[in-house]
């Protein structure tokens, strides 16, 4: 592996300027689910894409449990796919908590950081904030440590893993009954990956040969997943995986509790990829922990597995082994799965939620309900 690039101070105006930008973002980040670790990437610059699109030195980058991390300034056209997974329920504050209450935001404060730092907050009692402790959680952001510069960050439950600008992965944190690290280790292979997604027992990534790989912990041998097609989207969810090819054709493995795999049956498990059994073409997938969701190319919502709360946004309690098609006629840019609950965001840029509410997490100040309703004042 290549050095780290030196670290270059960034301006603390530009870093006030990054926090303020989170602020109009932060009601949907907070309503989609308990936090269960975020964390934080200051980058110098990313070549291409449009004026409005590139990052600038000074911008803080998000990622909210799990997924890929984006840039302040594309937070809000995708906060609620690639960007981020809404891990298990979490206790609520107090019985008197409420969804009004719980939609407060509250920016994080990052004084001034260097070129490819990265900053973790919340929980950390699995090592997951990567400053070498394990402590039971974080109110504001600390540094991770150690020399490696990111230029992404995903986080899952208890688990978070960074590229670096070369495609090295590096994780920390870990899962229930396996070993953990409070600090970031490069798992063995020296791979190179263009995406990848930790769950909650494994993480996944796509490298750029485009093969797929996953691993149990943050310093595990990374395998190959053989008979995978040729990914670009990858999401590894409780014990579940799913990804996108070029083509949009969905694949999922693992448990198939509740017919969460999209197979068209509920046998146990599978061992390698499978087709989701539908003919649609998807541009966003997220498997979340008892059912999976999508959006598919024309911009509607589908989801499959359990039903039991209405998180697959269909009226008939149950459970649903193909993709069913989210009730309404809202237009989705890109959807997150939770435990019992679902939010998307919607071509009007909209945040949208649905399924349980038992601790305001919907956000939308209704209770518990199949249909999507529009989070409260985003």
């Amino acid at each position: 592996m290549k050095a780290a690039p030196e670290a270059v101070p960034i301006p603390e105006a530009d870093v006030s300027r990054a926090v303020a930008e989170l602020r109009a973002s932060e009601e949907l980040l907070r309503a989609a689910g308990p936090l269960r670790g975020c964390c934080g990437v200051v980058v110098a610059a990313r070549a291409g894409g449009a004026d409005g699109d590139e990052l600038r030195a000074g911008d803080v980058i998000y990622a909210v449990n799990g997924v890929s991390v984006l840039g302040l300034a594309e937070l809000r056209s995708a906060v609620a796919g690639a960007s981020m997974r809404p891990a298990t329920r979490a206790r609520p504050r107090s019985s008197t908590s409420s969804p009004s209450t719980a939609l407060t935001p509250t920016a994080p404060k990052i004084s001034q950081g260097s070129a490819g730092a990265a900053y973790c907050w919340g929980r950390g009692e699995s090592g997951q904030l990567g400053n070498g402790t394990v402590r039971s959680s974080a109110s504001v952001p600390v540094a991770v440590t150690g020399s490696a510069s990111f230029s992404s960050i995903s986080v899952g439950v208890a688990l978070a893993c960074g590229l670096d600008a070369n495609g090295y992965a590096y994780c920390w944190g870990g899962a229930p009954g396996i070993p953990s690290s409070p600090t970031p280790k490069a798992p063995p292979g020296n791979l190179r990956f263009r995406t990848i997604s930790p769950g909650l027992n494994r993480t996944c990534g796509i490298t750029t040969s485009g093969a797929t790989y996953c691993w149990s912990w943050a310093d595990s041998l990374p395998v190959e997943v053989h008979g995978a097609p040729d990914l670009v989207v990858i999401s590894a969810g409780t014990d579940h995986v799913c990804g996108l090819t070029s083509a949009g054709i969905a694949y999922c493995w693992g448990n198939n509790r509740n017919g969460k795999l999209g197979m068209g049956n509920f046998i146990d498990s599978a061992g390698t990829p499978t087709k989701v059994a539908t003919e649609l073409r998807f541009t966003s997938i997220d498997a979340g922990v008892y059912h999976t969701c999508a959006v598919s190319a024309d911009g509607d919502g589908y989801c499959w597995g359990s039903n039991i709360e209405w998180e697959v946004g269909d009226p008939t309690p149950g459970s649903w082994s193909v993709p069913r098609r989210v009730a309404g006629n809202i237009k989705f840019q890109s959807v997150s799965a939770g435990e019992s609950y679902t939010c998307a965001l919607g071509v009007d840029g909209g945040g949208y939620c649905w399924g349980a509410d038992p601790f305001g997490n919907l956000g939308t100040g209704a209770p518990t309900d199949y249909r999507p309703r529009r989070v409260i004042g985003f």
